[in-house]
């Protein structure tokens, strides 16, 4: 058969036209602060309305006063319609934790004088405050001083620094180090540039699990909890004598990333998030801590007084995700789903807990003293973020 070569081509533009369009799209916006349109008061009444609800934050500890833990409660379905995804693709947080608080406030310093055989341990709390921001420099510095401050003498001139601006040897002799390195060194004994030999320390963590509120040494958490001696980068070679030591590379970041969670949102997602963490969990999204503010871009030496990683300092996390997370969801046939009017958001810090343990206290009890400034989460800051509702 004869070919026309006149036949019009496939690609000709006045050939079947497809027309593509962008997939409809809505918006499903949280606000942590929403968590204070309704709640119950300390006796368990009800209050309704925002601006009554948000004024008794302190009495609410129990309800929804942390945006770190809250549910969204509304008497109808948040969103209907025919959809298909949900992304998080923006998020607007606050970070208000102190890298020093309950958890990373105390540590174990350990002595030992070979010339008198003496030895003892004394526990040592960073800042009285429990729950502050400190730079590395901060942490060498209230370490030292609080040390030094205990009484004993075989103690008295220990000494410790970070960012290593210099390093000394046995002989004295000083050694620059230029930009430095994010590392701790610690001396049992050094007046000036001269080491003694003989006083030695090490450090110890306190024990996981220990409910004994009476007791100074209290600490019930759990054993994926990191403690001021995890924040300053020691660990087992630090446990053993020393008259000088180091310990590892540290930015005394008290958590490196959150999760936000929502299970109900998470919760038809026939391919499941995982970890290799321990504690494994459906996230909306993950963040990092490490480039707070530009951190990346930081060109102070470690050494520096002014040194300040991300995470020592209050500042806001926004990111914007190109490529968010997509969760399937179902909403059309007989498995047709609303996004339900009970939604709970928590935030867990990268020990698999509630970001709420960094700024509360244990020991006190908010349903007995429910004023008591300690009893409520005094640095917990609210954030946002926004979900792409698509219908493919």
């Amino acid at each position: 058969m004869a070919t026309n070569y006149f036949q019009q081509p496939a690609f000709s533009p006045r050939a079947d036209v497809i027309t593509v369009r962008p997939s409809s799209t809505a918006l499903l916006t949280i606000d942590s602060e929403d968590r204070f349109q309704n709640g119950y008061d300390a006796s368990g009444n009800r209050i309704t309305g925002y601006p009554y609800a948000r004024i008794q934050e302190g009495i609410l500890a129990g309800n929804n006063a942390s945006p770190y833990d809250f549910t969204i409660v509304k008497n109808e379905s948040i969103m209907n319609g025919f959809f298909t995804r949900l992304g998080l693709t923006e998020v607007n947080f606050e970070w208000g934790v102190p890298n020093i608080n309950f958890t990373t406030n105390r540590i174990y310093v350990n002595y030992h004088n070979l010339s008198t055989n003496a030895s003892g341990t004394s526990l040592v709390k960073l800042f009285d405050g429990e729950i502050v921001f400190a730079t590395p420099y901060q942490i060498a510095s209230n370490l030292q001083s609080n040390v030094r401050a205990t009484g004993v003498t075989d103690l008295s001139q220990f000494t410790i620094t970070y960012g290593e601006p210099n390093y000394i040897d046995p002989s004295g002799n000083v050694f620059g180090q230029g930009n430095g390195y994010p590392i701790f060194r610690y001396y049992g004994g050094l007046s000036g540039n001269v080491m003694n030999p003989k006083i030695q320390v090490s450090f110890s963590p306190l024990a996981y699990n220990n409910n004994n509120s009476n007791s100074p040494s209290a600490y019930p958490y759990d054993v994926y909890t990191k403690q001021l001696f995890d924040l300053m980068g020691f660990n087992k070679f630090n446990t053993t004598f020393k008259d000088e030591a180091v310990g590892k590379t540290t930015f005394c970041q008290a958590t490196r990333y959150i999760d936000i969670v929502c299970s109900q949102l998470a919760y038809n997602q026939p391919l499941k998030d995982t970890t290799t963490a321990p504690v494994v969990r459906d996230s909306l999204c993950r963040l990092y801590i490490s480039d707070i503010n530009g951190f990346q871009q930081n060109s102070v030496p470690c050494w520096s007084p002014s040194f300040t990683p991300a995470g020592c300092a209050p500042a806001t996390i926004y990111r914007q995700f190109q490529t968010p997370k997509m969760i399937n969801w179902y909403s059309a046939g007989p498995n047709y789903q609303p996004v339900q009017g009970v939604l709970r958001f928590e935030v867990l810090n990268d020990a698999g807990s509630n970001l709420n343990q960094l700024c509360y206290d244990p020991a006190v009890n908010p349903t007995q003293d429910p004023n008591d400034i300690e009893g409520i989460n005094i640095d917990a800051l609210n954030w946002s973020a926004t979900i792409l509702v698509s219908e493919n």
